[in-house]
């Protein structure tokens, strides 16, 4: 799966849709925005068919009757790693949390990962994460 022409733009425009976005789980959450991101980069999504879930809980629900222990697990069995070093612009990565699903992902943009929190999008740098995938 290929960046389509003028995906900087477009990421860049889907990132400032998600400004002000109050967190929602399976509506709004930080998986939902990497997907968005993914559609806005390559013009597709390689996660159609997940689950509906309207909590933590109901997302590791979902994520075990597809397989997979953990987001974490259904993203690496689904995008390629990367070394978070090699981790560039629309790429996805991971930092760790102390949720009941534990770590919250994001989108790369320069030096810095987007992520969608329960407090909003927040920019932290993109070395300070521990995991990374590449979308295309």
């Amino acid at each position: 799966m290929g960046k389509i022409a003028g995906w900087e733009r477009l990421l860049l425009d889907e990132l400032a849709c998600w400004q002000g976005v109050q967190f929602i789980w399976g509506r709004t959450d930080c998986l939902s925005m990497c997907i968005a991101c993914e559609r806005a980069v390559t013009g597709e999504s390689r996660f159609a068919g997940l689950p509906h879930y309207s909590s933590e809980f109901g997302a590791l629900l979902g994520l075990k009757r597809l397989g997979h222990s953990s987001v974490e697990d259904l993203v690496s069995a689904t995008l390629p790693g990367i070394s978070v070093l090699a981790a560039g612009r629309g790429d996805w990565v991971m930092r760790d949390t102390d949720a009941l699903a534990p770590g919250a992902f994001g989108v790369v943009v320069g030096r810095n990962a987007a992520f969608l929190s329960e407090s909003g999008l927040i920019y932290l740098p993109a070395q300070s994460v521990r995991l990374a995938w590449s979308i295309s």
